[in-house]
């Protein structure tokens, strides 16, 4: 009985430092080596290194304090935002050397305000958890078959023709081939 207690208990604490110790970066660098504990500081040197790819950064966080190196304005942005994941507290930070730059061109993600409607604060909301994870592109889904949704003052025509369907139901207003729309009710 002893011994089966011994086992779950180191089987709980070993769970416990993996996930205490272990970090969510998004998306996952290209080269990461994790150093021994964190570090507070509040030092942080940042230059631009020529000759690297668009989105290239290098971080380092140790005992001296933290730095980065990065091509461009947007691997900047890439660094501080991985420096952000990797706070375990106010100016505490997880001791690493990381090498990241974007394996594709883009990252991006999609927000269909055509058929589900969001408040402006929403979406300013969204934008700002995207950058958080690096993502440099996002496709607003505007318009589709059911009608345009957004109002854009310098084209008014464009909801007053074509936000409202002949047919309430959407699959007989498709099925039926009566695809016409009508004028603001």
């Amino acid at each position: 009985m002893r011994r089966k207690l011994s086992v779950i208990l180191c089987a709980l604490s070993a769970l416990w430092c993996v996930t205490a110790f272990s970090q969510n970066l998004l998306p996952y660098p290209q080269k990461v080596k994790w150093g021994k504990g964190t570090v507070k500081t509040d030092r942080l040197s940042s230059n631009t290194v020529p000759g690297k790819p668009a989105g290239w950064y290098a971080l380092q966080i140790d005992r001296r304090g933290v730095s980065i190196l990065y091509s461009d304005d947007a691997s900047r942005h890439y660094a501080t935002a991985t420096l952000d994941q990797l706070a375990v507290g106010p100016c505490e930070y997880r001791c690493c050397t990381i090498e990241d730059w974007p394996r594709y061109a883009w990252r991006g993600a999609m927000i269909d305000v055509s058929r589900h409607f969001f408040t402006i604060e929403h979406l300013k909301k969204q934008v700002d958890i995207l950058a958080s994870y690096k993502i440099n592109r996002l496709h607003l889904h505007l318009t589709d078959a059911a009608g345009w949704r957004m109002e854009i003052k310098r084209y008014p025509r464009l909801t007053e023709q074509s936000a409202y369907r002949t047919e309430s139901d959407w699959n007989k207003w498709w099925i039926g081939k009566d695809r016409r729309y009508v004028a603001s009710p």
